[in-house]
């Protein structure tokens, strides 16, 4: 693989996100701005990670996600599908996308062959579809990350507690008996309301 040149434009953000990272542990505020700049890089994060893989992806992977056999693989294989060169039998997802996209929508005029093979275009579409809009809506803003939330409720947390400890030493440690019940009531309905802990 690649080694990546780092641009000054990255470089800026990766500094903007490591202070925004250090602000929050030191639990103070983020700005609105902040936590959407957080949040954008860390989504960003993820698509790297998910291209990376995506170039490796394995044999049994591809299969189950273009709905075929390994026999008709190795034809496909024979007719160009590109493979990559490893003993592990990998595939680069995207290349493999691709080369079917040319041969069966704007080829030389072949069609899927079958209609099991126009159902596996067609889920694919759809799903692809469905990525496409809850990728919009999360940059809508309509989704909430659920580990941004969970990281962000960790330091509200961190914060109520901490001010548990001076009522504890101002007045009685039943004051903060109270508030850390309270806290773990909180978190127990914060964390069933996001479907449970992971």
């Amino acid at each position: 693989m690649k080694s990546k040149e780092v641009s000054v434009t990255d470089q800026l953000t990766k500094r903007q996100i490591a202070r925004i990272v250090e602000k929050a542990r030191a639990e103070k505020p983020l700005t609105r701005s902040e936590t959407n700049q957080l949040a954008r890089y860390e989504l960003e994060q993820r698509e790297d990670r998910f291209r990376e893989h995506a170039q490796s992806v394995r044999q049994f992977i591809v299969l189950e996600l273009l709905g075929t056999s390994s026999k008709v693989m190795g034809e496909w294989e024979r007719q160009g599908m590109p493979r990559n060169h490893d003993r592990s039998k990998t595939y680069d997802l995207f290349a493999v996308l691709q080369w079917r996209n040319k041969r069966w929508v704007h080829g030389n005029g072949e069609s899927p062959g079958n209609d099991k093979d126009s159902e596996h275009v067609e889920r694919w579409q759809e799903y692809r579809a469905d990525m496409l809009k809850l990728d919009l809506e999360e940059r809508e803003e309509e989704l909430i990350d659920r580990d941004l939330l969970r990281s962000g409720w960790g330091v509200a947390q961190a914060i109520v507690r901490k001010a548990g400890a001076t009522l504890a030493k101002r007045y009685d440690s039943k004051a903060q008996d109270i508030l850390d019940k309270a806290l773990d009531d909180a978190n127990a309905a914060v964390l069933k309301a996001l479907g449970g802990e992971r």
